[in-house]
Formats: C-alpha cells, structure tokens, sequence
C-alpha cells in the first residue's frame, strides 16, 4: 500500500521531494518534527508514510512512519488506512513504545 501509483501522482502534483544532508546512524531511533503538526501534510505524509519519495534508498536499513493524533482512528476506513500504511497515534505510550523499539 506504501507504494500505491496515487502516492507517485501526489509526490509529482506539488512536487514533494526529501533530501538528504547528513548520514543518520541507523541503529539509533529519530523523531522528525512537521509543521502543521498533528493532521498528515502533503509532505510529511509523502516522505514518512509512503514509499514514493525514496527514504528507503537515502536512509538504508531505516523505516519510517508518521504520527498523527489519535482521532484519526476513529474514522471509519482512514484508521485501516492508517494501520495499513504503518501511521500510529500521538499518544504517550505509542511515542514511547516507537522510539524505543530498535529500528522504531
């Protein structure tokens, strides 16, 4: 689902491109911050939530994925949406558990 063609088309309508200026160790864990913070921007979906903008390739043995508020879950298809494309909630415990996991 990261790599839907409809991501492609969005990362190309604005044009949304990530690049890289440091090398990131990646046995360490990172939070990103994006303003507006808290609904998924263009951007900061495009880059963190999907395939389309190459984190992958710039950031080897890295995943990424975004943090949006909690009430993002509770709507009825976006929450499966969500889950499938690997977003989680901004909550305390859902924070924590992500940048303590090895490879959050």
């Amino acid at each position: 689902m990261r790599q839907w063609r409809w991501w492609f088309n969005l990362q190309k309508f604005f044009p949304i491109e990530l690049k890289k200026t440091v090398d990131l160790d990646s046995e360490k864990n990172y939070l990103f911050c994006v303003f507006p913070h808290g609904i998924p921007s263009a951007g900061c979906f495009v880059n963190f939530a999907t395939d389309t903008s190459g984190f992958d390739k710039l950031f080897p043995n890295m995943r990424s994925m975004m943090v949006t508020l909690q009430g993002h879950f509770l709507v009825p298809f976006f929450r499966e949406l969500a889950i499938w494309l690997g977003l989680t909630a901004s909550t305390p415990d859902s924070l924590n558990y992500v940048l303590n996991t090895k490879n959050g």
